[in-house]
């Protein structure tokens, strides 16, 4: 299933035990606005990836624009019994960008 998000940032980050590219986003839906008692806006999401490549396949391009990706759920590495949805691809001018590997 496709959906129209837009990315705000895109974070690469290396500590010691531990590294990754950090996305964030939100949906670009009219349905993803909220207008409630306590909060207006959109909410902010995030997606965490290992393969810090991605920090240098993703165009600086993207940041802001509405784009088409897929999601796929996978299992949570904190609780197996859970399952997160992450960005499968990214659709942007012509091109798919992959960010999960395949099976």
């Amino acid at each position: 299933m496709k959906e129209k998000i837009i990315i705000q940032n895109i974070l690469k980050y290396e500590k010691d035990n531990s590294s990754g590219v950090r996305i964030g986003f939100y949906f670009g839906s009219d349905k993803a606005l909220a207008n409630n008692k306590n909060y207006k806006g959109f909410t902010e999401n995030a997606c965490f990836y290992r393969d810090l490549s991605l920090f240098d396949r993703l165009p600086i391009e993207i940041i802001g624009k509405s784009v088409d990706c897929t999601f796929k759920s996978i299992p949570s590495l904190k609780n197996p019994m859970r399952s997160i949805s992450m960005i499968d691809k990214i659709f942007y001018n012509g091109t798919d960008i992959q960010l999960l590997q395949s099976e």
